[in-house]
């Protein structure tokens, strides 16, 4: 067989797909020489009609000119646009090129972005792998599978990590790639925040080569990318301004199809459209479990503050502890209590922090303008929120865009109640669009918030009112409610004395919702606080004095342990009691009430009582069990350091060193 000369573009041989054939030096007549696609173009001129389009080869989508048969007993044919290098002028290498591009690209991507500089965290030493869901596939899947796919949509809420685990991908890439071997894969990261109308999307790229030292490859750049060997993480298709996202993503879609055998990996916020990108997988960011929240509060504490005591009252607190799945919401947090301005017993500063922070914050110190115009401005969001969030609390926890139709024009006169639902979730994330078509809030905490804050600034002289109904019920709901009334509110001493006198004497209920209230730091009358901390003395005195036997063990400084006999008539309920008001006691230790709750203990008359004392001064993991003991039930609270020094699972040699967390 006769080769082609090597001045000539080549044709690649792929399988058959359909009735589309390749030609190459494997010629599909062996007798025949190979004929270069001028010659091939001519002899099929007559009897086929030429399309430009995509034909598979090795498993890869790359643009053809297809030259499909007029007639039936004909084949048909395409000839692959492939990287030509004779044909390329390719500037000369400066010694270390690529090499310099590549120190700097790691060094330029090797921070997480964030609000507050204590928030930063060093990814080579502190990336802790997410959770990852293929919405192809409907089941979780290992980071992996994103490494591997060519074509990657990384999806999640504001603060999920999308752009961190970019960042981590491409620097896994910068930091393997070998630039002295044949074929090299070199990052090239895009910001699609700053992309603007009049810019290509290959002069975003050279761009970002070049901001990086990276002249020769900007130079180059089509060697490369026609020979797949650069990788693309484009970094928030949410971030573009909505009036130019539509122009965006259609130049996006032709940039990735122009240069095929390059992979791409973008990202955006869940409810923005990517039915444009079907080729693309698109995995979804989860929110962290357990452990990989103490793995994060172990990195950004390690040697700053000890992470144990932080965890033990994060851990108590379940609601927020759902809410802290959110890498950006939990490194605000960790930085404020980094700070010594919060704790996660603070619970309305905390949600306050994160709130303003995914509407406002988040977007502004990164410079993202998500609309050109006023429409959604921080304060008419925080507006609807609080409408949303009081509609939700009086219906069925959700609610259809029909229902709120009328709400909504009130605030947003100008625009379908459905856009508005939509900009809103994709602005601020809280709430979410379900499958049935109804809309809810993300999380619980966070329509609870809006729903106090909706009634701190509408209630007036019915205020008192409704704490007397808050007071009169507390059930759990209700006690995370009183918790946010008293921290929203200027001055939480009307609050306290109200619900105080307004319920029952002595009622379990009322003392856990007052405790979890005055685990805050409040604007109140010490008086009031006074007032409080005997009530909650009396209480316990009084379910003491129920109980078959109380016992106290201290079998050093730093283990307490209550061992309580419970009575025989409603014993079970009589244990769940006294378990959540000593858990709500326990939180009281960093809160306004903390120094009077102790000296209230201190002076009581029953040791026994004398020792919840320690509850409000000793750190450590606050623990309770059940024993059945013949026909009696047991009660045990115990408080000691049970904790392990590193989470677990935590290889020890994964520590970073402590200054390399804190840049």
């Amino acid at each position: 067989m006769n080769n082609p000369p090597s001045s000539k573009p080549k044709c690649l041989p792929v399988e058959q797909q359909g009735s589309i054939f390749v030609v190459d030096q494997d010629w599909l007549r062996c007798d025949l020489p190979l004929p270069d696609p001028d010659e091939l173009g001519a002899a099929l001129t007559g009897r086929h009609k030429q399309i430009n389009g995509q034909v598979v080869f090795g498993g890869r989508e790359m643009p053809a000119l297809i030259f499909v048969s007029n007639e039936t007993d004909h084949c048909s044919y395409a000839i692959l646009h492939e990287p030509k290098e004779s044909h390329i002028e390719f500037a000369p290498r400066p010694f270390g090129a690529t090499e310099h591009y590549l120190a700097l690209f790691y060094s330029a991507y090797s921070f997480s972005e964030a609000i507050l500089p204590e928030q930063r965290c060093y990814l080579p030493a502190t990336f802790v792998e997410p959770t990852l869901y293929n919405r192809s596939l409907k089941k979780l899947v290992p980071l992996m599978h994103a490494k591997n796919a060519r074509r990657v949509i990384i999806s999640g809420s504001a603060g999920a990590g999308k752009t961190t685990l970019l960042r981590h991908l491409m620097l896994q890439i910068a930091r393997t790639s070998n630039s002295t071997a044949q074929q090299t894969n070199i990052p090239v990261y895009i910001a699609l925040r700053d992309w603007r109308k009049t810019d290509s999307f290959e002069l975003c790229a050279k761009r970002a080569l070049v901001d990086l030292k990276g002249d020769w490859l900007a130079d180059n750049f089509s060697y490369f990318a026609e020979r797949g060997e650069l990788t693309f993480a484009l970094d928030g298709i949410d971030e573009i301004s909505n009036d130019l996202r539509d122009t965006a993503t259609r130049d996006l879609r032709l940039f990735a199809k122009q240069y095929a055998n390059c992979s791409f990996f973008l990202s955006t916020r869940t409810g923005v459209e990517t039915r444009p990108f079907a080729e693309f997988t698109d995995f979804e960011l989860r929110p962290f479990n357990e452990a990989q929240v103490r793995e994060i509060i172990f990195h950004k504490l390690h040697g700053q503050r000890p992470w144990k005591p932080f965890w033990t009252r994060l851990a108590s607190e379940s609601y927020l502890l759902d809410l802290v799945g959110n890498p950006l919401l939990l490194t605000l947090l960790l930085a404020r209590y980094v700070r010594k301005e919060l704790s996660p017993h603070f619970i309305t500063e905390s949600i306050a922090a994160m709130m303003e922070a995914l509407v406002d914050e988040w977007d502004s110190v990164r410079g993202i303008v998500r609309s050109k115009n006023a429409e959604l401005s921080p304060a008419r969001k925080t507006n609807l929120l609080r409408i949303l969030a009081h509609h939700v609390d009086s219906s069925s926890g959700h609610f259809s865009t029909q229902e709120v139709a009328d709400k909504l024009r009130r605030v947003y006169p100008d625009e379908a109640p459905a856009t508005v639902l939509a900009l809103l979730e994709q602005h601020t994330s809280m709430i979410l669009r379900r499958d049935d078509g109804t809309w809810s809030f993300r999380h619980k905490l966070i329509q609870e918030f809006y729903t106090c804050l909706h009634w701190i600034d509408r209630l007036g002289s019915k205020f008192s009112e409704s704490i007397g109904r808050i007071s009169d019920s507390l059930d759990k709901k209700s006690s995370r409610m009183l918790r946010f009334m008293t921290g929203l509110s200027s001055d939480a001493s009307d609050i306290v004395a109200d619900a105080l006198n307004a319920a029952p004497p002595y009622r379990a209920g009322l003392a856990i919702g007052l405790c979890e209230s005055l685990s805050q730091r409040l604007t109140i009358d010490p008086n009031v606080v006074d007032g409080f901390a005997f009530y909650c003395r009396l209480l316990i005195e009084n379910i003491f004095a129920e109980a078959k036997s109380v016992e106290v063990q201290t079998e050093s400084s730093s283990v307490w342990r209550l061992i309580v006999t419970a009575p025989d008539v409603n014993s079970a309920e009589w244990i769940h009691s006294l378990s959540e008001l000593l858990e709500a006691i326990h939180k009281v230790r960093d809160g306004s009430a903390s120094q009077a709750l102790c000296k209230a203990f201190d002076e009581s008359p029953s040791k026994e009582t004398q020792s919840l004392s320690v509850m409000l001064t000793m750190d450590g993991e606050f623990q309770i069990s059940h024993e059945e003991e013949g026909a009696s039930n047991r009660f045990v609270a115990s408080l000691e350091p049970t904790l392990p020094e590193l989470p677990n699972g935590m290889d020890p040699d994964s520590i970073p060193q402590a200054d390399a967390t804190r840049h």
